[in-house]
């Protein structure tokens, strides 16, 4: 968890030094999810797709949004 989380922030610090907003960097943490097989939660009409609402996945993919606004909003946040 900490290589994750160490990758997220160095994420956030590039995109951010090239002045992205945070609601775009959240989008491209979205769609790096989403290329490497993770749906997003929520409802769904095929129930297979969606990730459950508890669980290791869900609880990783809460920490990599909230790291990106940890690290985005303070560069001294790691």
């Amino acid at each position: 968890m900490a290589a994750l989380r160490a990758t997220v922030t160095d994420l956030v610090d590039r995109m951010k030094a090239l002045g992205l907003p945070l609601d775009r960097i959240e989008a491209a943490v979205e769609m790096l999810l989403r290329e490497h097989g993770t749906p997003r939660p929520g409802p769904t009409l095929h129930t297979g797709d969606a990730l459950p609402a508890t669980g290791s996945a869900a609880t990783v993919r809460a920490r990599l949004f909230d790291w990106c606004v940890g690290a985005y909003r303070d560069d001294e946040w790691w």
